[in-house]
């Protein structure tokens, strides 16, 4: 080959290495729920995430992917499982993070770079803060029955003593994520051989996430590993400080449909 074609095959490979048409996509996971890791990964530093795939593909075992979280700092962990699910989503274990750290994280690439591109979900933006949590409560908390349930999954049903205003209902659902927030990360009832007992996240869509009609309020939660009693109480006991301090009686509180 001649020298001057030589040089000109070079020009067109360094020019398809920089070009982001010949470039491999950068591997971005909108994410949608974080558990305790499956054995034997279920360590206090070790978190599970499902989400979907944006774009690229699952990064390699020991590689390093940078974690958006909202109004906080990225962070970085390390791939130490991967999985492809169906329509698009993936799984990944990461190490050297744990739930708290990832509170209210929506997305995480192996450019950190790139989620800056990634447009926080309004269920990040909108989080309960401390005031939702009403924890200085000290009266008596709610009385609850139980409904049906299947599995672990277990529908919320509080119905109030009168119709709510805008500002009261989306109080009441903050209140509820604060406890969701409190169950995931911490959870209730102690470790398990799978892990600790953590709640595993309210559901979102129109069927399964927050729903009122009139003055019934439901939302299905994934109760996971918890305690079902010790998860119960608790947020019998946040609902009862709600009620009080918004003035609005809850007639029922029951776990299941």
């Amino acid at each position: 080959m001649e020298a001057g074609s030589r040089a000109h095959l070079a020009a067109e490979v360094d020019a398809m290495a920089t070009d982001p048409a010949h470039l491999s996509p950068v591997f971005v996971l909108q994410m949608e729920f974080m558990s305790d890791p499956f054995p034997p990964y279920h360590r206090t530093d070790h978190i599970q995430v499902i989400g979907s795939i944006r774009s690229g593909e699952l990064p390699e075992l020991g590689a390093r992917v940078s974690i958006a979280r909202w109004r906080k700092a990225t962070i970085v962990a390390t791939v130490v499982y991967r999985q492809a699910l169906e329509n698009g989503n993936g799984l990944l274990v990461l190490s050297g993070v744990s739930h708290s750290d990832v509170y209210r994280a929506y997305a995480l690439s192996t450019s950190a770079a790139a989620l800056a591109e990634v447009e926080a979900p309004a269920w990040v933006r909108t989080g309960p803060t401390e005031e939702d949590e009403y924890a200085d409560y000290g009266g008596p908390p709610l009385r609850y029955g139980w409904g049906h349930i299947e599995g672990v999954d277990v529908e919320l049903v509080i119905e109030l003593g009168r119709l709510p205003s805008d500002e009261e209902k989306a109080s009441l659902e903050r209140a509820i994520q604060a406890w969701d927030v409190r169950g995931t990360l911490e959870g209730f009832g102690g470790w398990l051989i799978f892990g600790r007992g953590t709640l595993h996240g309210l559901y979102e869509g129109p069927e399964v996430g927050p729903r009122w009609e009139g003055s019934t309020f439901r939302w299905l939660e994934d109760f996971g590993l918890a305690d079902a009693r010790a998860a119960a109480n608790d947020l019998a006991r946040r609902l009862a400080g709600w009620s009080a301090r918004w003035s609005v009686p809850i007639v029922r509180l029951q776990f299941g449909s």
